[in-house]
């Protein structure tokens, strides 16, 4: 009777055995250092762990801890993806990703990075120009946020005109739809 990595084997009289291969071995991560993302710029990291075991182990990455809004981490991959909200910025996020492999026993390894998200500058309308039934305001802001234009005839009601996704500054945003009549307002609003 011989004892093997854990398993006890049966051997008749006489046998010679040679044993090839290792136990399971902890998964390895590839350091991520610590990030600076925008709001509204989609950070994507790629987690890397190596496993040295035989034949070789499927590996799965998970959080430790819940993601940030908006972030996810892709199981079968390690990439953490993450476009950051405009209600984000100035934060500093913490981010654990665990590998574990499929050997026996599961084993498993934890990875730490830092995302922080730099603070959103206030945009500032550059020109107004009107034309006719539309009217087209450019403004000078961060670049990576939603734009979207809204419109009020009264200062409290404020229906959406138009949004662009992530323009570069600086945007320009026109309302096609320039009504006649009561006095129009204007807003710019960051998202998402």
């Amino acid at each position: 009777m011989l004892s093997h990595f854990g398993k006890l084997i049966l051997l008749d009289a006489l046998s010679v055995v040679t044993f090839v291969g290792q136990g399971n071995t902890t998964p390895a991560f590839v350091a991520v250092p610590d990030q600076v993302a925008n709001a509204g710029v989609t950070l994507l990291i790629t987690n890397s762990a190596t496993d040295v075991d035989v034949p070789a182990q499927t590996l799965t990455f998970v959080a430790v801890s819940p993601l940030p809004d908006n972030a996810t981490i892709a199981p079968a991959t390690g990439v953490f993806s993450w476009r950051p909200l405009v209600s984000q910025a100035n934060t500093t996020n913490v981010i654990q990703i665990k590998v574990t492999d499929n050997g026996q026993p599961n084993l498993s390894a934890t990875n730490n990075f830092k995302v922080v998200v730099s603070p959103v500058s206030v945009p500032m309308v550059s020109s107004i120009a009107a034309n006719g039934s539309a009217i087209q305001l450019t403004v000078n802001g961060p670049s990576g946020p939603d734009y979207t234009l809204l419109r009020s005839t009264n200062l409290i009601d404020w229906e959406p005109v138009a949004t662009l996704t992530s323009p570069p500054s600086p945007v320009t945003l026109v309302d096609t739809n320039y009504p006649a009549g009561p006095a129009q307002y204007y807003r710019v609003q960051l998202g998402p």
